[in-house]
């Protein structure tokens, strides 16, 4: 090898060939940040760097109480210990296919009637990532509902049981299979390229293609992120910048229909988001005995700041918090949380 080395360098000038090997990932990528790495076709999991999931899409989702009781009754009985649900609503610019659904029911009808419907598409994909210059904010999409799951993996086979009977078990909150559509790994790729605003992969009939061969995080082609002193930057045609807020509260009694507080200010048109809109919740739940480990501590602080007001008068509602921890914790003694 070294004597091919020797003669490579003395024929063309060049380095020996082994150094010139293409890592076609060195560098700095964004993929980097992503921990997904493989789809296990035969259970549906995904197999992450450090972790197993899943994620599926809820097609059919209304303020309907049975669905709420539902997945009230599988957080509390079907959760595996150390799992972190998330749930994302997403404002999809992808309108395409309702576009054409549209224009479908319209089309042969006369010339006239074809040249407005072709305009009305036309304007509103124009206007799924925002228009700046509009008086008030309305930005066409397609909403999205999805659950993903995932636990931290250990390499036990009862870890990806517990994992698919869970999944199983939310499934089971919907009356239809038909409501509940597992996500694959093109799919799953589709999504994240257009959450990320990358240009991704895809076929001739325009959806998300997935290779065994490599590992997801890198079949994101397009994506890039750009950080600057006034603001985040994605990638991708048209150019976006990136807002991020948190909410810090919540009522005591959530109703669906308070659903709309988290896209801004509803009573002020004009201050609703100006392009596509990621929500997403995550969650952990923790195991009675450390719950009540954590709430007699949370209690404890209380009795001593309401018996020092040197410190108490410094925190807001007192009162109200100590009402709230012990609504708590009787909840948690009657096996309700």
């Amino acid at each position: 090898m070294k004597f091919i080395d020797m003669i490579a360098g003395g024929l063309f000038g060049d380095t020996p060939w082994t150094a010139n090997e293409y890592d076609a990932f060195a560098g700095d990528n964004v993929s980097e940040l992503f921990p997904w790495r493989l789809h296990d076709a035969e259970s549906g999991l995904f197999l992450n760097e450090s972790s197993i999931g899943f994620i599926f899409e809820a097609t059919t989702v209304t303020s309907d109480s049975d669905v709420a009781s539902n997945l009230h009754s599988v957080l509390a009985a079907n959760v595996p210990a150390g799992v972190t649900i998330q749930v994302m609503s997403w404002s999809s610019p992808n309108i395409s296919q309702q576009l054409m659904n549209w224009s479908r029911v319209r089309g042969d009808k006369s010339d006239v009637v074809d040249a407005i419907s072709e305009q009305r598409c036309a304007m509103f994909q124009d206007h799924r990532f925002g228009d700046l210059t509009a008086p008030i904010k309305n930005t066409p999409h397609n909403k999205r509902v999805f659950i993903a799951a995932w636990v931290e993996a250990n390499g036990s086979l009862q870890q990806k049981e517990d994992l698919l009977t869970f999944r199983d078990a939310l499934r089971g909150c919907w009356s239809s299979g038909r409501e509940f559509a597992a996500l694959g790994p093109a799919a799953f790729l589709s999504l994240i390229s257009e959450i990320s605003h990358a240009s991704g992969w895809t076929d001739d009939e325009g959806e998300g293609v997935y290779s065994e061969q490599v590992p997801l995080n890198y079949q994101l082609p397009g994506l890039s992120l750009g950080v600057h002193p006034e603001g985040l930057q994605l990638g991708g045609t048209p150019s976006m910048g990136v807002t991020v807020s948190a909410v810090a509260n919540y009522p005591q009694e959530w109703a669906f229909s308070l659903g709309s507080l988290l896209n801004g200010m509803p009573e002020k048109v004009s201050e609703r988001p100006g392009g596509p809109v990621l929500m997403s919740f995550v969650m952990r739940p923790v195991p009675p005995e450390k719950a009540e480990g954590q709430l007699v501590a949370k209690r404890s602080q209380l009795e001593y700041l309401k018996s020092n007001q040197t410190f108490g008068r410094f925190v807001p509602d007192l009162g109200g918090k100590d009402e709230e921890f012990a609504s708590l914790a009787s909840e948690l003694a009657a096996g309700e949380v």
